[in-house]
């Protein structure tokens, strides 16, 4: 190996002339979870695919909030709108419950595959391992922020523009409004539900029906981020197959 030869910010590959190969005075990887390269792309349609089952699940809360504010109002006395009501909850629990649980799964899936994706293309020091990725989406409050910053970090890391790219490297690369959209969107769905579910268990049926209304507003919202994640989710997962492809090629070395 020629002196001088140029090295990769990890400091663990170095120029041979003609390729990138195992620097040999290389410091101890700080990721021993680290392998090659595989596309998420199946778990991005899994993700997917429940995603959009859950957009149904909310939009059956939001047709449940509609016949709650006509009750709380008085209108149609008869049973078909107990009926349709009952209807309409056990449906909407089902189809958020049974796509929100599974799409939880392969979220997480997903984001442990494209962390780990990482080293292969380019950077190996990544803010978190796979494992701890994921495992601080289910910390309380620090799951409020830390799925975002996850996403951010694997959507820098694949940066097409650079082979190499470094924790510091990262750090300049701007976030796509997309990923923001999508956090904000969820966070506001958040707080409003709760603010709506206060409402609703208020005594007075012009409360109740303002938090119903108020809830309709936390589902759109909810709705908006379910969509925004879905977008996100194949995004990310095209441009790390993206950058992989042009390594594989040769284009970025």
């Amino acid at each position: 190996m020629q002196q001088g030869a140029p090295v990769s910010p990890d400091g663990l590959w170095v120029w041979d002339g003609a390729q990138w190969v195992p620097n040999p005075q290389r410091p101890q990887a700080a990721n021993p979870w680290a392998a090659a390269y595989e596309s998420a792309s199946f778990r991005a349609m899994l993700t997917t695919i429940f995603l959009a089952a859950n957009v149904v699940g909310v939009a059956l809360f939001i047709v449940f909030d509609g016949l709650e504010m006509i009750h709380l109002q008085g209108g149609s006395a008869d049973d078909s709108l107990f009926f349709a009501e009952g209807m309409v909850a056990v449906l909407s629990v089902l189809g958020y419950y049974g796509s929100f649980i599974p799409a939880v799964v392969f979220f997480s899936m997903w984001l442990h595959r494209v962390v780990r994706n990482m080293p292969a293309l380019g950077s190996p020091d990544a803010r978190w391992t796979p494992g701890g990725a994921v495992g601080r989406c289910f910390i309380p409050f620090m799951n409020l922020w830390h799925p975002l910053l996850s996403v951010i970090d694997a959507w820098r890391g694949s940066w097409p523009a650079r082979r190499w790219v470094d924790v510091t490297a990262r750090m300049s690369i701007p976030v796509p409004f997309l990923i923001v959209g999508w956090w904000s969107a969820w966070l506001g769905s958040r707080l409003v539900s709760v603010f709506s579910s206060a409402l609703q268990r208020a005594n007075g049926v012009q409360e109740q029906v303002v938090g119903a209304a108020i809830d309709v507003v936390a589902n759109l919202l909810l709705i908006a981020a379910a969509i925004l994640a879905i977008l996100v989710v194949r995004q990310l997962t095209a441009r790390q197959d993206a950058k992989d492809r042009l390594i594989s090629s040769g284009q970025l070395v």
